[in-house]
This record gives C-alpha cells, sequence and structure tokens, in this order.
C-alpha cells in the first residue's frame, strides 16, 4: 500500500471491505477494495452501471481518486 497522509491510516480498515461508489461521470461500481493506492482504490467489481469501463470479476478495476 502506498498511501500518503491519514488515507494510509485508513488503508487496513478498507481492504476486504465491500463498497459502493459513485463515479464523476454518473455511474456507480460496488464490489471489494483489493488495494488502495495513493490516487486510487483496486475494486473486484461485483456490480457496475458500465462494464465496458468496469467490467464485472475476478479482476482489479482501478477507481480514480484524484
Amino acid at each position: 500500500m502506498d498511501c500518503p497522509g491519514r488515507a494510509r491510516d485508513y488503508a487496513p480498515q478498507l481492504v476486504g471491505k465491500h463498497v459502493s461508489i459513485a463515479l464523476y461521470d454518473g455511474g456507480a461500481v460496488s464490489g471489494t477494495v483489493r488495494e488502495v493506492q495513493a490516487d486510487a482504490l483496486l475494486i473486484q467489481v461485483s456490480k457496475s452501471t458500465n462494464p465496458v469501463a468496469y467490467p464485472k470479476g475476478p479482476g482489479k478495476s482501478r477507481i480514480s481518486t484524484a
């Protein structure tokens, strides 16, 4: 985990948790957090309103927080 400041404090609590996130383009994803990075969350997506950009499955989708 490469997280600056306070994000580093929350990273262990987020990994493995199920989250639902509204995206800047009006879409949404939900899934399990696999990794917290300085500028993104890596999520195993279970539901997506845009399966082309954020496909479901065992891979990791990178959700930018920048």
